[in-house]
C-alpha cells in the first residue's frame, strides 16, 4: 500500500477512535446524568475492557455500555492493525525523515 493511503486509514482509525470515545461521553452524560470526568473514565475503561464506572448503571446504561464495548474494542483493534501496518511498510520512518 502507498504511503498515502495508509496515512488515510490512519486518520480513519484515529477518528474512529475518537468519534466512540465522544459517543460514550454524550451518552453516559444524556443516559446516566453523569459529569464529563465520570464519563470520560467510564468510557476509557469500558473501550480498554476494565470494566470500571463511575457510579452504578441504569438498565439503559448497561445496554449502552455494551454498545461502547463491541464499537471501542473494534476500534482499537483496527487502529492497532493499522499502525503496525504503517510501520511494518515502513511509512513511518519515512514520515521521520529517515529512508
Amino acid at each position: 500500500m502507498n504511503q498515502q493511503a495508509s496515512i488515510r486509514h490512519l486518520r480513519i482509525a484515529i477518528s474512529l477512535v475518537l468519534g466512540v470515545l465522544a459517543l460514550g461521553i454524550v451518552g453516559y452524560m444524556l443516559i446516566e446524568h453523569f459529569s464529563f470526568i465520570d464519563a470520560l473514565f467510564t468510557t476509557v475503561a469500558m473501550m480498554s475492557t476494565e470494566g470500571l464506572t463511575a457510579h452504578p448503571l441504569s438498565d439503559y446504561g448497561r445496554l449502552f455500555t455494551v454498545l461502547i464495548i463491541i464499537l471501542g474494542v473494534g476500534s482499537l483493534f483496527y487502529t492497532f492493525g493499522v499502525i503496525m501496518e504503517f510501520i511494518i511498510e515502513g511509512h513511518f520512518s519515512q514520515e521521520l525523515g529517515g529512508t
